[in-house]
């Protein structure tokens, strides 16, 4: 007999400036009283959430590099990024699921925003619908 899961929430796919339609989400992230919203893509293969140094000024981030520093490796080869503690939500049509963690930026501007693993893959369980372009989410 197969299990069903259930999730609460079904968000379409995305279009994101160089990567196509992908399953991605609205986030905002939180550093004390600033904050900021772009959107992020849930990414399997990442270890960390990771933003680009644009929106780390936005936040009143004016040196990534004050962060802890993680050196990993990616398709394109070896990257660095700094993490801070702050909050991020995610923002699913009139819900907003909002919890603290580690955010990394890159020292260098992005176009991709990165949901990794370790922040997102850990608090809410995913489902992807790839024929429906539909990714599942359950917290």
């Amino acid at each position: 007999m197969a299990a069903i899961v259930n999730y609460p929430f079904s968000i379409p796919y995305r279009h994101v400036p160089g990567a196509g339609v992908v399953p991605a989400v609205e986030v905002e992230l939180y550093n004390g009283p600033q904050s900021a919203r772009t959107v992020g893509v849930f990414d399997s293969g990442a270890m960390h959430t990771v933003f680009g140094v644009q929106l780390a000024e936005t936040l009143g981030i004016n040196d990534v590099t004050a962060g802890q520093r993680v050196a990993a490796r990616s398709m394109g080869g070896p990257v660095e990024y700094f993490l801070f503690d702050m909050e991020i939500a995610l923002r699913i049509d009139d819900e907003t699921l909002r919890f603290p963690g580690q955010i990394g930026f890159f020292p260098v501007r992005s176009a991709r925003n990165i949901l990794g693993r370790i922040l997102i893959f850990t608090r809410f369980e995913l489902g992807f619908r790839e024929h429906a372009q539909h990714v599942h989410i359950r917290p």
